[in-house]
């Protein structure tokens, strides 16, 4: 009997698993494939069809027509091209508001991203694992970066975040060993756990005066980080923030 019922739980998740398949997404155009949103004005980009050709250079359009009508390419859902080994780079509209989790993760030839003010939410692990990209610039409209977003970007140089954030999140650029300065958003009140951790070329961190905390391992293992100014706003240092980091300089507010 255990066996014949454990056969049915297989069988039923793999139907499931087919029907969703089959859902994932509801029309191919122009290669990529889409997805009605809550509202059927707007459509999420579900990723490349496989009957396509590989896509070197992505351009995600702000609008498509659909049966004589206009709609909205307003996001880009989960692992849409996780591990595509062909991308290079991408543009994305100001249209699209949301990258959603996993959306470009491990795309180990994507070296160039465009993003487009009216971002306003960068996934977990959305550009993670992406060792060639080194051409970044977030917007000014992006509120929240989810945590892991682009850990192991090995390749990435500088980052400056935008005035719109409040909070690093979690390992954001956790491991991204290329990564000389650092220039966070006026706005930013909490540099997470390990947002930093291993970014073994870090020099340069500008920090804002309305920083309150930098928790566990922030900066640990930034092994060229020698000096630092920290703000009067800030509160709390927690554990590890700055371990087997290289300071020999440090300005501590009162």
């Amino acid at each position: 009997m255990k066996i014949s019922f454990l056969r049915f739980i297989v069988l039923l998740a793999v139907a499931m698993s087919a029907t969703f398949s089959a859902s994932a997404y509801d029309f191919i155009y122009e290669n990529l494939m889409y997805s009605y949103m809550a509202d059927k004005s707007k459509l999420a980009v579900v990723g490349r069809s496989e009957r396509s050709e590989p896509i070197v250079n992505l351009v995600i359009p702000s609008t498509i027509t659909v049966s004589g009508k206009a709609l909205t390419v307003a996001a880009i859902y989960p692992e849409a091209f996780s591990n595509d080994g062909y991308l290079e780079t991408a543009k994305i509209p100001g249209t699209v508001t949301t990258i959603k989790d996993y959306a470009f993760k491990d795309c180990a030839k994507l070296k160039s991203v465009t993003m487009e003010e009216g971002l306003e939410s960068i996934g977990s692990h959305s550009f993670s694992g992406c060792p060639l990209l080194t051409e970044l610039k977030i917007p000014n409209s992006v509120a929240t970066i989810e945590p892991y977003a682009f850990r192991n970007c090995v390749g990435l140089a500088s980052v400056s975040l935008p005035n719109s954030l409040t909070k690093i999140e979690r390992s954001t650029f956790n491991g991204c060993k290329s990564l000389k300065s650092v220039t966070v958003g006026k706005n930013v009140s909490e540099i997470e756990i390990g947002t930093f951790r291993s970014c073994t070329s870090l020099e340069t961190v500008n920090l804002p005066d309305t920083l309150t905390a930098i928790w566990d391992s922030a900066f640990y293992g930034c092994s060229s980080l020698k000096s630092i100014k920290l703000p009067s706003s800030l509160i709390t240092i927690s554990d590890r923030a700055f371990g087997e980091s290289a300071l020999t300089d440090i300005e501590l507010p009162d």
